[in-house]
């Protein structure tokens, strides 16, 4: 809600800063408006470049605010919560394939596709859960160490989940809790993406 208060000041201000515009879309995700979020979201995509940082950030705001949508729903099986799974899938796909550094998209897309997977759901991917889990692992491994930011670890443990390797898992998740500079932001999207 402070975040929502504050992006709505930075908007007057600067109406089409897109950092802002993607954090007030953060900001709607958080607070349980995630339809509204999408419809932001494709407004600030459709202004940007294509290869323009801010907007592969803006496509995983919108398979975020699409895996909100399908994870509200009681019953995944229905059209809809099927429909939303699929657009998510297809926001992280987006980003992730422009760019495979961007391996946050990449964790993304593997649990949605896992979830999807575990409940019988066809998904018009080329990937295989443990496959896209492999492929991640490898990339992070790739990540030198000063580039290694405070989702590294996180990103460690969730593409893990995918290869079923509980002891890779809880090492980086306890590395990733005791870590320095680690903020309720983080560890609540993290304890998200386990729960959820």
């Amino acid at each position: 809600e402070k975040l929502l208060l504050l992006v709505e000041a930075l908007s007057r201000a600067a109406p089409g800063h897109a950092k802002t515009r993607g954090l007030y879309a953060q900001a709607l995700i958080d607070t349980g408006k995630a339809t509204a979020a999408v419809g932001r979201l494709g407004a600030l995509i459709s202004t940007l470049p294509a290869d323009d940082p801010e907007t592969h950030e803006a496509r995983g705001l919108t398979g975020r605010a699409f895996k909100q949508i399908y994870v509200d729903f009681r019953v995944k099986g229905a059209l809809l919560a099927q429909q939303a799974l699929a657009q998510s899938v297809a926001a992280y796909r987006q980003p992730y394939e422009a760019d495979p550094n961007l391996y946050w998209h990449g964790v993304n897309l593997l649990a949605l596709h896992d979830n999807a997977y575990r409940r019988g759901m066809k998904l018009a991917v080329p990937y295989e859960p443990p496959a896209l889990a492999s492929q991640l692992l490898e990339q992070l491994q790739q990540v030198p160490g000063a580039k290694r930011d405070e989702w590294y670890l996180a990103a460690v443990a969730e593409a893990s989940l995918g290869t079923r390797d509980w002891d890779v898992i809880e090492d980086n998740l306890s590395k990733y809790v005791e870590a320095p500079g680690g903020q309720q932001f983080h560890l609540q999207r993290t304890l998200r993406q386990f729960t959820e």
